[in-house]
């Protein structure tokens, strides 16, 4: 089993953004945000699996890597393969979808912990 560690200091959580009018737009997260170089929990997964900082950056989810051939193996199960189609898992995932919208850091840490469980990566919440 991979072991990650993830520090709540750089680690990005998927968050609304709100619009002038007030109203909710898309979710907001990225692989590492250019500003200020958080990160969300798939990108801190994928710089620990090799994969620059730098080839993160502006990146929305991992089937942006896909066409430059950067996805290491044992991270292709965030993508999902249609034919020429390709998806980010996470996009798809009903778990990873909850964890968008989950209010409590714990409860997030969680369902975070058993999804890449069940993909054979164990992770460590720090700080």
């Amino acid at each position: 089993m991979k072991k990650i560690t993830i520090d709540r200091k750089i680690w990005l959580r998927g968050k609304k953004m709100i619009d002038q009018t007030g109203d909710s737009l898309e979710l907001a997260s990225m692989l590492n945000r250019p500003f200020d170089g958080r990160m969300c929990c798939i990108g801190i997964y994928l710089n620990q699996c090799g994969i620059t900082k730098k080839d993160l950056l502006d990146k929305a989810d991992p089937a942006m890597l896909t066409d430059s051939g950067d996805l290491p193996k044992q991270a292709e199960w965030l993508i999902e393969r249609d034919g020429e189609h390709i998806t980010s898992y996470i996009d798809n995932s009903e778990v990873a979808g909850k964890l968008m919208t989950e209010n409590d850091g714990a409860a997030r840490e969680e369902r975070i912990a058993a999804l890449f469980a069940k993909h054979d990566v164990e992770i460590e919440f720090i700080n």
